[in-house]
């Protein structure tokens, strides 16, 4: 899910603080933009581990940190904007105040 957050100015993406600090942007969309910071982060601990043989065997040390940084950061940024990994968006639900979203425990009353 990309936010209109997000989409406003690319330092967005990586500046949590801006973001909050933005008033025309709706808490919703903070909180949507916030979930998608944090699974493009654990996008990037999980990539980082999957690129560690590719890049040490096709490069030396010093390029192939290089490389496995910035193609794990771009790969995560771009897997977590696109919405299919879908984390971010079970991040939100679960972020949603409570009386936005019914318990499975406590039903809405009719």
């Amino acid at each position: 899910m990309q936010t209109a957050a997000l989409k406003a100015t690319p330092t967005a993406q990586t500046d949590l603080g801006a973001l909050a600090k933005r008033t025309n942007v709706s808490p919703e969309e903070k909180t949507a933009g916030a979930c998608q910071q944090f699974e493009a982060i654990l996008l990037r601990q999980i990539l980082s581990e999957a690129f560690k043989p590719v890049a040490s065997k096709s490069l030396g040390a010093a390029a192939a940190g290089m490389y496995q940084d910035l193609t794990v950061g771009q790969l995560a940024d771009s897997i977590s904007q696109s919405g299919t990994f879908g984390l971010a968006r079970s991040f939100e639900v679960q972020m949603r105040p409570a009386a936005a979203s019914p318990s499975p425990h406590h039903p809405p009353k009719s």
